[in-house]
């Protein structure tokens, strides 16, 4: 990856002091939207204080130093948009003007592990979806690759969407939703799916084996927060979820935009879902889209369309 691109992580902060984190955290652009805590005032900084959004920005771009882990572009800036409490919950509001502010910032790509469900029948709930619709909207046109997690609750997301419900913002259209994997190439089946809704497929780790010794290996591993308020000190966690699938998307995102800086939201995108690697039934379905998401095939690909010459595999 290039340190010229940019990740925002729109989550619970980023701890900064992480040494996996530390070389590509962007402390000119890195806020926070946060106004209101259950914890105290600290937690209005964008420091994390849950772990959940490190995790995240280590699977983005965890540094190359022969330490801990390393993230899927190494070398990217991580910018830290904070739009979650240290509890892990926040306002439409804050999530809106993180988004807005990314994109005039003019981050390369939006990274959210996060969502919530809006019942388009209740008029307040409509007004939140199509003013989502609208800072969306206005971030892909500028160029943001949006990647968000499609949930974990085993829902159908195309059944949802009939009956007026939304899961935002991995349903909104400009937006790429991401359902988790297991190390086994499996389905998660604790992932939300959808035929029309899910559009690429990630790492997300699984139980297999629990409670038996060494369950955990089939989880996703990451870095955490040190400062983690309910349990300080650690540096590095295992988790499981579509949380863990979507950095992982938005990784592949930041390296093609690394080889070629002038492509679009759109043509990103595409690449994105050529380049995936076909799961499940042939061609796209409604649990993995268009499939695994391959930062191999999708780096080769954006080579040879940005220099015309044939890359050997």
């Amino acid at each position: 990856g290039s340190s010229s691109v940019k990740v925002a992580i729109l989550d619970t902060g980023v701890c900064w002091e992480h040494p996996d984190i530390a070389p590509n955290y962007d402390f000119g652009l890195s806020t926070s939207f946060v106004t209101e805590s259950d914890l105290n005032e600290s937690d209005f900084m964008p420091m994390d204080y849950n772990g959940h959004g490190t995790w995240c920005a280590g699977a983005v771009a965890a540094a190359w130093n022969e330490w801990g882990v390393i993230g899927v572009a190494p070398n990217v800036k991580i910018v830290n948009v904070k739009v979650l409490t240290a509890d892990g919950w926040g306002y439409w509001s804050w999530l809106m003007e993180g988004i807005y502010y990314a994109a005039k910032v003019k981050v390369d790509v939006i990274s959210m592990s996060l969502g919530g469900y809006l019942d388009l029948t209740d008029p307040e709930q409509r007004v939140i979806w199509y003013a989502m619709l609208r800072v969306t909207e206005y971030a892909y046109k500028r160029g943001c690759v949006l990647v968000a997690a499609a949930g974990n609750e085993e829902i159908d997301l195309t059944f949802l969407y009939s009956i007026g419900y939304r899961f935002c913002p991995a349903m909104l259209p400009t937006v790429i939703a991401v359902s988790g994997i297991t190390d086994r190439y499996e389905f998660a089946n604790y992932s939300n799916y959808g035929y029309g809704v899910i559009e690429l497929s990630a790492p997300a780790g699984y139980w297999y084996g629990y409670p038996a010794p060494s369950w955990w290996y089939h989880l996703a591993f990451s870095t955490w927060s040190p400062r983690d308020y309910t349990s300080p000190g650690y540096y590095f966690a295992w988790m499981c979820g579509t949380s863990a699938a979507t950095p992982h998307v938005a990784g592949v995102a930041a390296l093609i935009k690394s080889i070629n800086k002038k492509l679009s939201a759109s043509q990103v995108r595409a690449i994105l879902d050529m380049t995936a690697f076909d799961l499940g039934l042939p061609g796209y379905d409604g649990y993995f889209g268009f499939g695994l998401v391959d930062a191999y095939q999708a780096c080769l690909i954006t080579q040879e369309l940005s220099t015309g010459l044939k890359v050997p595999i």
